[in-house]
């Protein structure tokens, strides 16, 4: 496989980095400004008592990584 190939792939794979690593960006920006995370289980228990998704997912982490993945989509296109 050469080069371009390579870099051909890794433009096509972008806007799924960029959605995967901003929701851990978000958290540390949100946990500096001491600011309350939203969690998208609502806090609800699964039978074993423990949360459904767990303590690190968050609607602010779901939005960011949708939103800049979606901008990030669209710069490529256009």
């Amino acid at each position: 496989m050469d080069f371009n190939t390579i870099l051909r792939l890794l433009w096509l794979i972008l806007p799924a980095y960029v959605a995967n690593g901003t929701p851990v960006i978000a958290a540390k920006i949100i946990t500096v400004l001491n600011l309350k995370r939203h969690p998208i289980d609502f806090n609800k228990h699964f039978f074993d008592r423990k949360r459904i998704f767990g303590d690190n997912k968050s609607w602010e982490g779901f939005l960011t990584g949708l939103v800049l993945g979606i901008i990030t989509g669209f710069i490529q296109y256009y």
